[in-house]
């Protein structure tokens, strides 16, 4: 308790100690000292406001040592005596006229800080007018002229404001032997009243106040009406100061004049500018007409050039350097700092530079320039050149095309009319000189040159891109944009990113609904630029491109379709394709879901695409038939969808023959082929299949039977000797719903040959057969039985040996060695269905005996070559084959019954009699026995698997 007693006071008075430090380093008066003039009535009394300088909320009390030499009235902000003042007006009340002091005090309430201010009265020693300026402008705002007083040591008094004084103007004379004339000064120059200025400010107030009384105080506003030169003079108004003498000012009195050009300008010898001087008043410029009083044009060096005052001209004579000022007679130019000048130097051409419109060279073909031709000097300096100097200027033909150029040959509009690089040249050819316009050449000749480089205009392709707007997925679709032309170096930018988003190389990534123009500039010139449309909206409309809608099974077919999107440009709405669409989420529905299936993951770009489409789908045909795929968008209040008929087919093949067919001339073979498109469902007459040859008069084909699906005969005729290629090709005819239809081919051959041989067989079981020792290559003899009908097979070989898979066209006579033991019931071979064999059946009657049959053909069947219009009927070799038969009695099996207990042990013998000597013996149940041998009693041999007819 004691060391929080103890603390507090000390904390306290620490407060204090800083509050009043602070407060005495940042406590100002803004007159630390004040000198005023005596008062000599009691309107006479100067005043001044001082005011204290403090941070935040201070009050101040105001008092002053001398009550009799000068009063202190605080003054309040809201003029309530009960608030806080920071400022009082200090009033010099002395009426006497003796050097009298006072000290004024202001002391802050809080603090306690005391601040003074000494205060000094005395007489007024002199006068001066001090202003900003001493020339003053026609027509522009007054300018304030302000009265200062001084002691007898030269100090200037703080106020003199309540001072009555008198303002005269008087008329300038000028210096001796000016020629300025002496004018009225109330035509030069009129005072204006503060109430009818815009100067404003409680500084103002005491002036303002006398004004409006008829009197006037330390300051003035003066104005210029006309051009002149007058003098204001002031004095004190009051007889107390009759011995404090007068103060005057001169001033000038112009108009606001500009000499054009103001700035240096270089101009060649022999050649010249023209100056204008524009008068500017309230705002405006006007050109004032010249030669003109009292404006007179001159020359600070005469020996540079000439001047001709009637146009205002000055013409270059030699190198140098001069001054061109705009003199008004009516004012004294000694000291004059708004004298309107203009400078000249005249220089020598040095050479020749080129400029154009943009600033780079770098040009575009078809596009409008500006080419100026500059001369300069040695030192780079630009010159004018004006018209009558004379430039050459040379654009290839080739390169550029001429629009226009100036007579002096310094300005150009040109357009490039091709690809390349190509250089500018010129050359100063001189300059007119004097009214006879001799033209004045400069040594050593001036020329220069400029090259430049032309390239196509560029062009961003596509020009209109359209993309989806999905607003369910919000996918980021990202699309290419080409440029061409110009240099190949492009900056892409785009004006709506909420829109896209554009990469360095001119992808534009899609990232709101809505419009954007994409911007491909050149990187060595961005003035060469062209721009496109992108537009982002959802889709509207989806259908389906003509395509190939048929299918090989096992293979692929790409189905491109379309999907548009409403726009708008230049206010009318359209629908336009989209220009990607491979990011639209589609679904994919069959009808019938085991003929095709979608193939997906499958990349494809833009370019694989036909024209008019902006994605496609893959399907893969897996079974015969057709199917409807249907493309369907389904998202909130939007349902679009699309169909198309597709279908798949099984390769086409030849099913028979299995090798090309042989046949004879005029004799056909029926090719059977299998596979192959199928007729079009909504289309089916325009199916069809075409089976050629490959020389068409060697052939001739018959469909066989009805169209039917995916089988295909057709019998072909022998029309000329030879091998012959044959083309099976089935397809659909173009359609509206099967465009590009599918096509299948397959080759085969037909071999037309001539029969060298003939081959006659009985109809037997030939492994057995050819397993007997009496019928052998070498001997080919028969064994048959009496009085039964046997069928001999005949087969035709041409000269590779190979059998004819048809040679009914052949004519055949039959021949027999004994004509009562074998009749002949067929006049002519009877063909098998195949055509590779004939059919003769024979009537064997009669005993025991030998006979042999011959087959011969000579010639042609004359009803086959008439259906096959062909002329020849003969062979070049008779074609003949021959069998021999040996006739046996029946064979029998002795004894006829025969009973065995069953037991693997128990065996039996029988006996066979009559017939050939060869039998086979064959059991009607095969469960009988396992093993069956038989021998011939004459030599025991064992004898298996030999048999004959009977």
């Amino acid at each position: 308790c004691v060391l929080g007693i103890l603390m507090v006071p000390a904390y306290f008075l620490l407060f204090l100690l800083f509050a009043a430090g602070k407060s005495r380093l940042q406590l100002s008066l803004n007159h630390p000292r004040i000198l005023l003039p005596y008062a000599v009535d009691d309107r006479t009394k100067s005043s001044v406001v001082l005011s204290a300088q403090c941070p935040g909320e201070c009050c101040f009390k105001w008092s002053t040592s001398r009550p009799d030499v000068a009063s202190v009235e605080a003054v309040y902000p809201d003029g309530n005596e009960s608030g806080c003042s920071k400022s009082a007006r200090v009033i010099a009340t002395s009426l006497q006229q003796s050097r009298r002091a006072s000290v004024i005090t202001a002391k802050e309430q809080t603090s306690g800080v005391t601040l003074r201010c000494d205060l000094l009265i005395t007489a007024i020693h002199r006068i001066e007018i001090v202003t900003t300026t001493k020339e003053l402008t026609v027509d522009e705002p007054p300018e304030r002229l302000q009265a200062r007083a001084y002691d007898e040591y030269d100090n200037m008094f703080t106020s003199i404001n309540t001072q009555l004084f008198e303002w005269t103007l008087l008329p300038y004379t000028g210096p001796k032997g000016s020629e300025i004339a002496e004018a009225d000064p109330t035509s030069i120059i009129r005072f204006v009243p503060f109430d009818d200025s815009t100067y404003d400010g409680r500084e103002h107030d005491d002036t303002r106040h006398l004004e409006r009384i008829g009197q006037r105080g330390d300051q003035i506003l003066a104005a210029g009406v006309s051009t002149g030169m007058a003098i204001v003079q002031a004095r004190l108004y009051h007889n107390v100061w009759k011995n404090v003498p007068t103060h005057s000012v001169v001033l000038r009195i112009v108009e606001n004049l500009m000499l054009q050009p103001s700035n240096d300008v270089y101009i060649m010898v022999y050649s010249y500018v023209d100056f204008v001087v524009e008068r500017r008043r309230h705002g405006k410029t006007v050109v004032l007409a010249m030669p003109q009083q009292p404006y007179e044009l001159t020359l600070s060096n005469t020996t540079v050039g000439s001047l001709n005052h009637s146009i205002s001209r000055f013409t270059g004579l030699v190198v140098g350097r001069t001054d061109v000022q705009l003199i008004n007679k009516n004012v004294d130019a000694a000291g004059f700092t708004r004298v309107p000048t203009g400078s000249v130097c005249v220089m020598q051409p040095g050479y020749l530079g080129f400029e154009i419109s943009g600033g780079n060279w770098m040009l575009e073909v078809n596009r409008t320039y500006d080419v100026t031709v500059r001369v300069y000097d040695r030192q780079n300096q630009l010159l004018i050149v004006t018209e009558n100097v004379r430039i050459l200027a040379v654009f290839r033909d080739a390169y550029f095309e001429v629009l226009y150029s100036t007579v002096n040959g310094s300005f150009h509009i040109v357009r490039p009319l091709k690809v390349g690089d190509v250089t500018l040249t010129g050359r100063l050819r001189g300059i007119l000189v004097g009214e006879s316009s001799q033209l004045h050449q400069f040594r050593p000749p001036v020329t220069g040159e400029q090259p430049a480089e032309i390239f196509n205009p560029i062009a961003v392709l596509p020009q209109l891109a359209v993309l989806p707007w999905d607003p369910q997925l919000s996918m980021q679709h990202d699309y290419q944009l080409e440029a061409v032309g110009g240099s190949g170096e492009y900056d892409w930018s785009i004006n709506r990113r909420s829109v896209g988003r554009m990469s360095a190389d001119g992808v534009v990534t899609v990232i709101g609904q809505g419009t954007a123009r994409p911007k491909a500039s050149d990187e060595r010139n961005a003035a060469i630029f062209n721009t496109s449309w992108l537009f982002v909206v959802p889709p509207v409309e989806i259908k389906f491109l003509p395509a190939t809608v048929e299918s090989l099974i096992g293979t692929t077919i790409d189905l491109p379709f379309a999907v548009k999107g409403l726009i708008q440009i230049d206010g009318k709405e359209q629908s336009v394709l989209f220009s990607d669409c491979r990011k639209l989420q589609l679904d994919w529905e069959f009808t019938e879901g085991e003929i095709f299936k979608t193939v997906h993951h499958t990349e494809y770009s833009l370019s694989d695409l036909p024209n008019g489409s902006c994605a496609r789908v893959r399907v893969e045909a897996l079974k015969q038939g057709h199917t409807q795929l249907s493309a369907v968008y389904r998202r909130p209040g939007v349902s679009l969808s699309a169909s198309i008929l597709i279908g798949g087919y099984p390769p086409l093949k030849l099913a028979l023959p299995k090798q090309p067919a042989r046949v004879t001339l005029a004799s056909s073979y029926l090719y059977q082929f299998e596979g192959g498109p199928l007729p079009w469902p909504l289309d089916a007459v325009g199916f069809s299949r075409d089976l050629r040859a490959g020389n068409r008069e060697s052939l001739v084909t018959h469909w066989i039977g009805e169209r039917r699906v995916a089988v295909h005969a057709s019998r072909v005729y022998c029309r000329m000797l030879g091998d012959q290629n044959l083309t099976l090709t089935v397809k659909n005819r173009p359609s509206s719903k099967n465009p590009f239809p599918a096509s299948a081919s397959v080759d085969t051959s037909i071999l037309c040959h001539v029969p060298v041989s003939a081959h006659l067989f009985p109809r037997l079981q030939l492994d057995l057969i050819r397993s007997c020792p009496s019928f052998t290559d070498e001997n080919r003899i028969v064994h048959v039985a009496a009085d039964q009908e046997l069928s001999l097979d005949l087969t035709v070989q041409d000269d590779e040996g190979e059998d004819f898979n048809n040679f009914t066209s052949l004519e055949w006579q039959w021949e027999r060695t004994v004509d009562d033991v074998v009749e002949f019931l067929e006049r002519n071979p009877v063909p098998n269905p195949e055509g590779n064999k004939a059919l003769q059946r024979v009537n064997i009657s009669g005993t025991k005996s030998s006979v042999e049959v011959t087959a011969i053909s000579r010639s042609y069947l004359p009803s086959h070559l008439m259906e096959i219009t062909t002329n020849s009927q003969s062979l070049d070799q008779v074609v003949r084959d021959s069998l021999a038969l040996r006739v046996q009695g029946n064979p029998t099996i002795v004894p006829q019954t025969l009973t065995l207990y069953n037991h693997r042990s128990n065996f039996d013998s029988l006996a066979v009699r009559n017939g050939s000597g060869f039998y086979r013996v064959a059991m009607s149940a095969n469960s009988l026995s396992d093993v069956i041998e038989h021998s011939h009693d004459q030599t025991s041999n064992k004898i298996k698997g030999c048999i004959f007819q009977y």
